[in-house]
C-alpha cells in the first residue's frame, strides 16, 4: 500500500501517491475496472495506461513507434517481485502427510506444506513476454492434454500479425497437477479436509480423484499421473521511474531479453530489415 518510489512510482508517497481506486474505480454496481487476473474472452482491458497517458508520451519518435507493437508495461516494468518474493511454482506431486520443510537463499525460497506439496518463491523476476490482444484462452474441464508436454491454462491470445496485439509482460506460474492417464485430461481431486474421502484427510490421490471427478460429472479411469501446467498473470504493478525503464540493448542485440523466434519474428527486428511488425521500422 505504500511502496518505495523505486518499486512503484504511481503508488509511492513521493511519487503520484495513488490509492487503489485511482485505477480500480467502479464503473457501475460491482463493475470494478482493472480486473486483470481472470480470463477475458471479450478482450476488454478495462483499465490501462491510456486512461491517463497519451499513446505518444515520449519525446523520441522511435519510442512512440514502439507502442504500435509493445505495451507500456513491457519497458516500464523491467522486473517484478523486486522487494517481496512472488510464488512461481506449486508441485502437487510430492504432497504427503510429511510435515513442512524449507530451503531458502537470498533470491529463492522453497517450502513443502503437509498435504499441499511444494511451493517456490522467487525475487526480482524478468517477465515472460507474449503477444496479447486483450483476450485469454482457457482450459475447460475435460479438455484433452498432452501429458508429456505443458498445458497452458489461460494462454494469452494474439500474434505478430494481429494489429490489436502487443508484446506484454507476464508472470508465469508453473504447476504440477493431477491428470487421468486414460482420458488424458486434468483431474480435479477433492481437496477439502472436511470430507473423509478428500486428499486432506486420506492423503490418497486415487480416492480424492474418484470423489472429485464424481462431483464434476466426468469419468475417472482409476489411473492417474502428474503433468506440467502454466498459468499466466499480467504484470501491471511496479512501474519504475523513467530512467530505470528498459533501454534499447536490454531487448535488442545479442544479449537482449526478448525471444524473437518465439515471438514470431525469426530474428531481432532491429537487425534484420523488414522484420518489424509495426508500420514503421524500429531502426
Amino acid at each position: 500500500t505504500s511502496p518505495d518510489y523505486e518499486i512503484d512510482i504511481h503508488m509511492a508517497g513521493d511519487g503520484q501517491d495513488f490509492n487503489c481506486q485511482k485505477c480500480h474505480y467502479p464503473k457501475g454496481k460491482h463493475d470494478i475496472q482493472g480486473h486483470y487476473m481472470a480470463a477475458t474472452p471479450e478482450g476488454d482491458y478495462q483499465s490501462g495506461c491510456l486512461e491517463c497517458h497519451s499513446d505518444s508520451p515520449h519525446r523520441l519518435k522511435i519510442l512512440n513507434t514502439h507502442y504500435e507493437a509493445v505495451a507500456c508495461q513491457t519497458c516500464h516494468i523491467p522486473t517484478f517481485a523486486r522487494k517481496y518474493a512472488a510464488k512461481t511454482d506449486w508441485d502437487w506431486s510430492i504432497a504427503t502427510r510429511e510435515h513442512r520443510w524449507e530451503e531458502a537463499t537470498s533470491s529463492k525460497r522453497r517450502l513443502r506444506v503437509r498435504g499441499m506439496g511444494a511451493f517456490t518463491w522467487n525475487k526480482d523476476i524478468v517477465p515472460v513476454y507474449e503477444w496479447f490482444q486483450g483476450c485469454d484462452g482457457a482450459y475447460f474441464l475435460g479438455d484433452k492434454i498432452d501429458p508429456n508436454g505443458v498445458t497452458r491454462i489461460n494462454p494469452p491470445q494474439g500474434d505478430k500479425d494481429d494489429p490489436k496485439a502487443k508484446i506484454f509482460p507476464f508472470k508465469v506460474h508453473h504447476g504440477v497437477q493431477l491428470y487421468d492417464k486414460k482420458y488424458n485430461y486434468l483431474i480435479t481431486p477433492l481437496i477439502t479436509e472436511e470430507a473423509e474421502t478428500s486428499f486432506g484427510k486420506s492423503y490418497d490421490w486415487d480416492t480424492a480423484a474418484r470423489e472429485g471427478m464424481k462431483i464434476n460429472g466426468l469419468p475417472y479411469s482409476g489411473e492417474y499421473g502428474f503433468t506440467d501446467t502454466l498459468m499466466y498473470w499480467r504484470v501491471n504493478h511496479g512501474v519504475v521511474p523513467g530512467d530505470k525503464a528498459l533501454d534499447c540493448l536490454e531487448c535488442h542485440g545479442h544479449n537482449g531479453r526478448m525471444d524473437w523466434e518465439q515471438l514470431g519474428y525469426g530474428g531481432d527486428p532491429w537487425e534484420i530489415p523488414g522484420l518489424s511488425r509495426a508500420k514503421h521500422d524500429f531502426r
